[in-house]
């Protein structure tokens, strides 16, 4: 971590969220934050957030409030992070404080050989490093989301996606200054914009059958072929914002309750499905499909 930035301190009520390893999700508290992986585009090089906790409070079952660290009662400081509340509550959270670009592919194969390459150099000390790599797909389902590309490039990127089906997108950022986290920051919030307009047309209260899966390195073509091909195009289902990007398993403590797949490089593939009542049982099977499509495996 940048060790010429301060911590920060977070604790219940505080919407406290480390830079170097945000989430893209919704506003979340800190709390809720370290009880899960909380892993982005960022995760590659700082690793997931629960990975860059210097220290917690901790509520325990039995009504006992514990100060912990990978020092002091690290037991509890590890089963805590990922754990998804089940070993205490979160009431105060220690964390490390710390341009953007965009690259559409049409090849799957391509495009995570890249990102694979990028996240390579995360062991480096070069001022170049990218700070965040991330990979929205852009499907050919309408509507047709483009409201964050240049308005002159949007009838030729309308123009591959009809073309090719999916475009794969690669977003590499690069913090220079404060100034430029902010922008990225605002750039990182769209999922909450979005959050924020359906409620305005009172659609957010429909059914988020939300799908977030780890996939190893050596199994990421098939799923591509399998699931964004063989699924999502074909039965024509939207899939949301979906992303997919790699992560590097040694940014994740082995101590921790988060699970990951046993390789060294593995995917994140994030499905945000938003779907109307009538359309619910259609998405509860989708899960099903994915899980037994023949040739894809994954990690319990």
């Amino acid at each position: 971590m940048d060790k010429n930035k301060d911590d920060a301190e977070g604790g219940h009520g505080v919407q406290t969220q480390n830079p170097n390893t945000k989430p893209n999700p919704n506003s979340q508290q800190t709390g809720g934050l370290k009880g899960k992986s909380c892993i982005s585009g960022h995760s590659f090089r700082f690793g997931p957030q629960i990975s860059n906790v210097h220290e917690l409070d901790v509520v325990t079952g039995n009504g006992d409030m514990i100060t912990c660290s990978a020092k002091n009662n690290s037991e509890l400081f590890f089963a805590v992070l990922g754990g998804l509340g089940q070993f205490g509550i979160i009431t105060r959270a220690r964390i490390p404080l710390v341009k953007w670009l965009q690259m559409l592919y049409s090849d799957f194969l391509t495009f995570s050989k890249d990102q694979e390459n990028l996240i390579s150099f995360n062991k480096s000390k070069q001022r170049s490093v990218p700070d965040y790599i991330g990979g929205p797909l852009l499907l050919n389902h309408p509507p047709l989301d483009l409201s964050f590309y240049p308005v002159s490039d949007q009838p030729k990127i309308t123009s591959l996606v009809t073309r090719f089906g999916i475009i794969y997108v690669l977003e590499l950022v690069k913090y220079y200054d404060n100034e430029s986290r902010k922008i990225v920051d605002k750039f990182l919030n769209r999922v909450y914009t979005e959050e924020l307009a359906l409620r305005s047309q009172g659609l957010w209260d429909r059914s988020h059958p939300w799908l977030d899966l780890f996939d190893p390195k050596s199994r990421i073509s098939d799923f591509n072929e399998g699931v964004f091909k063989g699924i999502l195009l074909k039965q024509n289902l939207t899939a949301g914002y979906s992303q997919v990007y790699p992560m590097n398993r040694s940014k994740w403590d082995g101590r921790m309750s988060a699970i990951t797949p046993d390789e060294d490089v593995f995917y994140l593939v994030s499905l945000p499905y938003t779907s109307g009542f009538d359309q619910l049982k259609a998405y509860q099977t989708q899960p099903a499909d994915i899980a037994v499509l023949q040739g894809c495996r994954y990690s319990n």
